[in-house]
């Protein structure tokens, strides 16, 4: 191997090992919805194989809006748990790949968004080390939105090569199983990156999106039909009322000046972290200092698109007025359980434009300046990752089984 690709996959595996700390503890760290998931895992192996699990029993176990998502993704799981009759090697396991996943999809799309490795080492360094895919991974412990995150970078690589009219047969069909997969996992977001994919396909004039939109809907309707249920069920039936709470979110949503957090945040109020604001810092200083425009047509609309997302993650955002449009949108409003779902999303999108960004500030900067550049980022964003997750380990205590 050439001694650029050595140190290309040494910090990968930097990156990948940092990303994994807590699984790497090789036990189950208490807190947010651990407790619920692994009932959930035992009552599935001890259960015949059905496509969803029965409401009442998620509900009386805290966490109804997963009785709405199909159970797909923890057959395998569940079958490793019968084998094994480990419950801890189970979610140790389970875990590991999730970020596994996550970085080979983080590789395939920010080294098809950037030239250059240093550009896809910024853009990967950035995806895997965001405070809110580590708080959903380990903090929250929400495994269906963390396996939603695990197929993002590749359903934005089907999408990208879809708009660049790549392969576009190959591609479509790909997209369209990724789309009905992210349906399979968490029903509840399906409709915010059904949305999200008809925008672009409109910014893009590209007809082939809302053909990947159709299709994977189609493709997903056995994994959305309860969802479907739920939001055409009357308001005065069980399913509907007893365990779904309809206060308005909008006192969940982001103020202004926790969109700058780095690693200290409100609970359930991940900021974007120090690497992406520096980066996004960059950004503008060489657009209104230095006079470089260093973002390209795909670059702003991520941009746009992700800024257009914080919007709607604010408090100030009316989401009481979409709830009150129709019966639907109050339920379907209410499973987001708060706005700060959309500045996730947000932050995703915005490491597309930062990773070009960082690509190009390599190639036209001297020798120490960009090596000086790059250094503080990976620095930056390692260091506060090992900060979450030491913080995560040392104030929480194993789960006893």
């Amino acid at each position: 191997m050439k001694e650029g690709d050595r140190l290309y996959a040494a910090l990968l595996l930097l990156i990948f090992v940092i990303a994994s700390i807590p699984v790497f503890c090789m036990y189950i760290i208490d807190g947010g919805m651990v407790r619920q998931w692994i009932s959930l895992i035992q009552e599935l192996s001890a259960s015949r194989i059905s496509l969803f699990q029965e409401a009442g029993y998620t509900a009386e176990n805290g966490f109804f809006t997963q009785a709405l998502n199909s159970k797909l993704f923890l057959i395998l799981p569940t079958l490793f748990l019968k084998l094994s009759g480990s419950i801890q090697w189970t979610w140790v396991l389970l875990l590991f790949f999730i970020q596994l996943g996550s970085l080979g999809g983080a590789a395939l799309l920010y080294r098809y968004v950037c030239p250059g490795k240093a550009g896809a080492l910024c853009g990967i360094l950035l995806y895997m080390t965001m405070p809110c895919r580590i708080y959903l991974c380990y903090d929250r412990v929400d495994i269906s939105l963390a396996l939603v995150w695990m197929l993002l970078p590749y359903y934005l690589w089907c999408i990208l090569n879809i708009l660049d009219g790549r392969k576009r047969c190959r591609f479509i069909l790909l997209s369209i199983a990724l789309l009905a997969a992210i349906g399979y996992g968490n029903a509840a977001v399906f409709p915010v990156i059904a949305g999200l994919t008809l925008l672009a396909g409109l910014i893009g004039f590209n007809a082939f999106l809302p053909i990947t939109v159709i299709g994977g809907m189609v493709l997903a309707l056995p994994g959305l039909k309860r969802y479907l249920e739920f939001l055409l069920s009357s308001e005065n039936t069980s399913l509907s009322v007893s365990y779904v709470s309809y206060d308005s979110i909008m006192p969940k949503g982001y103020a202004i000046g926790e969109l700058f957090s780095c690693f200290i945040y409100a609970d359930g109020k991940p900021g974007p972290g120090a690497g992406l604001l520096l980066v996004l810092a960059l950004m503008a200083w060489n657009k209104f200092v230095n006079c470089k425009p260093v973002l390209q047509k795909r670059d702003t609309a991520c941009l746009m698109t992700g800024l257009l997302l914080v919007i709607l993650s604010l408090r100030y955002f009316p989401w009481d007025f979409v709830q009150r449009v129709h019966p639907m949108f109050l339920k379907m409003v209410a499973l987001f359980q708060t706005p700060g779902l959309f500045l996730q999303f947000a932050f995703f999108l915005l490491t597309i434009p930062c990773a070009g960004a960082m690509s190009r500030l390599f190639r036209e900067n001297d020798k120490h300046m960009r090596i000086f550049l790059v250094a503080v980022l990976f620095i930056l964003c390692l260091s506060t990752t090992v900060y979450q997750c030491n913080m995560l380990i040392f104030s929480r205590l194993p789960l006893t089984l």
